[in-house]
C-alpha cells in the first residue's frame, strides 16, 4: 500500500484500534512494545490503568504495524490538520517516551 509521509494510520487489533504515524521508507512511529520484546504491551496492568514500562514510542517497519490487517488513514477536519513535516517532527520528538496507559496516556 502507498502511504504518505506524515499520514496518521490506524489498524484494527481485534478489540482495539492501534495508531501510528508513517514517516517514510516503510517506517512507522508508534506507541508499542519493542519488536524484540515478547510482550504485546496490552496486559492487566495497562487495562487497569497502570503505566507500562514495556510500551514506548519507537520506530518500526510498517510490516510490524500491519500485523492484523491493512491500516487505514485517519481523517480530520481540515481546520485542525498539521502539515506532514510537523506531524512527523512531533512524533519523533516523543520517541523513547514510555508510560503508556490505556486510559490516560494512549
Amino acid at each position: 500500500m502507498n502511504y504518505k509521509f506524515g499520514q496518521h494510520l490506524e489498524v484494527s487489533r481485534g478489540f482495539y484500534n492501534h495508531h501510528g504515524i508513517y514517516i517514510g521508507n516503510d517506517t512507522i512511529i508508534h506507541y508499542s512494545s519493542p519488536p524484540e520484546s515478547n510482550d504485546d504491551g496490552v496486559g492487566i496492568p495497562e487495562v487497569l490503568g497502570s503505566d507500562s514500562q514495556v510500551n514506548a514510542i519507537h520506530k518500526t517497519d510498517i510490516k510490524n504495524f500491519e500485523l492484523t490487517g491493512n491500516p487505514e488513514s485517519v481523517h480530520y477536519n481540515q481546520d485542525n490538520v498539521y502539515p506532514p513535516l510537523k506531524v512527523v517532527a512531533r512524533a519523533e520528538s516523543r520517541e523513547g517516551e514510555n508510560g503508556y496507559n490505556l486510559w490516560g496516556n494512549n
